[in-house]
């Protein structure tokens, strides 16, 4: 009997986290994918405050630093679009926050038994995100291919 018990749940947790998480994106602030308009909104939610913009020829990043010293770089292409994010320090932001829209997609990655518990990389057509879990906190980035500005590495959201 106990054995039945946890190949169900086995079998809905993962359903259940997507459930989950769908309810908790689409009730997000805003972020990847989303407009500039969300950056307030996105500092807010991560108690953070605005650090610097850094412009570049194809886009500006902008930076957050939250009250546990994490640092959150937000990159906006030049039409006011978030195409990427990118984080690091001793504790691990908000994703559903930064995320917005592809939290579930994280979620279900997450969920998914992979053999390196400190590494999660997801290389979908329109979602690519890399998370790391370091000995002293953790770092990430995830961009939305799609939206990369023309001459743009996906090395550079980072």
């Amino acid at each position: 009997m106990p054995t039945q018990k946890r190949r169900l749940s086995a079998l809905l947790l993962p359903g259940a986290l997507l459930a989950i998480a769908m309810g908790v994106a689409g009730s997000a602030h805003a972020a990847l994918g989303e407009g500039i308009d969300s950056l307030q909104r996105d500092r807010q939610a991560l108690h953070g405050a605005a650090d610097a913009v850094t412009s570049l020829q194809a886009y500006d990043v902008h930076e957050t630093a939250t009250l546990d010293g994490t640092r959150v770089r937000e990159y906006v292409t030049r039409g006011g679009t978030i195409f990427g994010v990118a984080w690091n320090g001793r504790a691990r932001p908000d994703l559903s926050v930064l995320l917005g829209a592809h939290y579930a997609d994280y979620l279900h990655a997450a969920s998914v038994n992979h053999y390196n518990h400190k590494l999660l990389v997801i290389n979908g057509e329109g979602f690519v995100m890399q998370s790391i879990k370091l000995p002293r906190g953790f770092a990430g980035s995830a961009h939305l291919p799609a939206l990369l500005p023309a001459g743009t590495s996906a090395a550079e959201v980072r």
